[in-house]
């Protein structure tokens, strides 16, 4: 089998059609790939419309459990693979038809470890999903692994890297959850010296919804799940990484995590800023690396605006003085 791609599924049953019909429509036989829906406690319709389709379509694999959140869900989905690659799409995406057949026989005829795609088609709440004509891919090789994924939804990557590896979703982590799991992945192929593809055509549609999680953030958890990202980057920094591109990629992430630890703890006053900093001094993430790239690439002059007063988070004394204001402490 070539293809396996992982779907967690939450109560997203308005949305779920159109990503199977997706999944259904992507240039692979049926006997060629799998689609693995894990239905995490879902308390709509969804778990009867994984089990229609899974009815019909024998390519579609169904595992329930109880609720344990989407880390679990998708190392539920990572026990169960059995293609040569892995892939994933969250329940209220889709994939533009033919794309992960295109991307697959990509990877073979060049024998690469891995794809990434450097960015997402971004598709209202209410979009319906049509059938569209596979795009012409544009896919830069690498000969090394320098090009990062930001999330999991952007990888395509050998299963038994993942598997050698002991690659695994971070459990309980509600928030950067893909991110981290994406990072260390591109890690360590660079580790190996994988050879992977950049793929520059957007074909993953991401459907923005106000109540996914990335839009409800309860701060102490971001806070939380941040500090744990941030400790993963500074673990895989004390290996001996060959390319510097990679311990600069991961330097940024690490400084990408604390600063918004220290932006979720103006918001909720967990730490005062000199326990906060002596903790960060103590666990190696302070001080971390200057974020101006977070400034420069921001897309709006809010966010670079935003960015840029997380640059100042690197002075205690700024940051005392915030915390003083915000939090009246």
């Amino acid at each position: 089998m070539l293809l396996s791609v992982i779907v967690p599924v939450y109560n997203t049953q308005p949305y779920l059609r159109d990503c199977l019909e997706s999944l259904l429509h992507q240039g692979l036989d049926e006997t060629e790939y799998e689609v693995i829906c894990i239905n995490d406690g879902s308390t709509d319709d969804s778990l009867k419309t994984l089990t229609d389709y899974a009815e019909r379509y024998p390519n579609i694999v169904v595992l329930n459990q109880e609720n344990g959140g989407v880390s679990a869900a998708r190392n539920a989905g990572l026990r169960a693979v059995r293609g040569k690659y892995t892939a994933f799409c969250d329940s209220d995406d889709c994939v533009r038809a033919g794309s992960l057949g295109e991307i697959v026989r990509f990877m073979l005829q060049n024998d690469l470890q891995a794809v990434v795609m450097d960015g997402f088609r971004y598709v209202p709440e209410q979009y319906a999903y049509e059938t569209e004509p596979t795009p012409q891919m544009d896919i830069t090789i690498l000969l090394h692994s320098e090009y990062s994924a930001r999330n999991v939804c952007s990888l395509v990557i050998e299963s038994k890297i993942l598997q050698d590896c002991g690659i695994w979703f971070y459990d309980g982590m509600q928030y950067g959850e893909d991110t981290l799991f994406a990072g260390t992945a591109c890690t360590h192929m660079a580790l190996r010296g994988a050879k992977i593809g950049v793929l520059h055509t957007q074909v993953y549609l991401y459907r923005s919804r106000a109540a996914s999680a990335t839009h409800s953030l309860r701060r102490e958890k971001h806070f939380e799940d941040m500090h744990n990202i941030a400790r993963a980057y500074a673990s895989l920094l004390q290996r001996e990484i060959p390319l510097e591109s990679v311990r600069d990629n991961l330097q940024k992430r690490v400084g990408a995590a604390v600063s918004a630890m220290l932006f979720d703890n103006l918001q909720c006053g967990l730490y005062t800023p000199k326990a906060l900093f002596a903790m960060l001094r103590e666990e190696g993430l302070y001080p971390f690396k200057a974020q101006w790239w977070a400034v420069k690439e921001a897309k709006t002059l809010k966010l670079r605006c935003i960015n840029l007063w997380k640059y100042t988070f690197r002075s205690p004394t700024l940051y005392r003085l915030y915390f003083a204001v915000i939090c009246r402490k």
